[in-house]
């Protein structure tokens, strides 16, 4: 697959040199230059008491609401959390007189 990719990225950049065999920060570049986050199975962050929001949106998103009104913790893959623009307290967006801290 990274043959592929490197294929295809000198494809779109006729300066970008193939290589036989790529460091881990080289191929953690060609596969984010795709969009594919390395092992993003495997990372995430743990969250609760936040909301996401995508870009230009004014609305978070329901996947970050829902687990607001559940009370949910979450493991959110990083795939995920790369999706979204920012993100903000929840106590502060329902709430806007409470303080903006989210603690841990």
């Amino acid at each position: 697959m990274l043959s592929a990719l490197q294929f295809l990225r000198w494809h779109q950049d006729n300066e970008y040199g193939f290589k036989t065999s790529l460091n881990a920060e080289e191929k953690t570049e060609l596969l984010g230059h795709f969009g594919i986050v390395r092992d993003d199975l495997l990372n995430f962050a743990t969250c609760s008491g936040i909301l996401g929001f995508r870009e230009k949106e004014a609305e978070p998103t329901l996947f970050w609401c829902s687990a607001w009104e559940e009370g949910a913790v979450l493991n959110a893959p990083l795939r995920e959390i790369l999706k979204m623009e920012r993100f903000i307290p929840a106590i502060s967006y329902y709430h806007g007189n409470k303080e903006k801290v989210v603690g841990t």
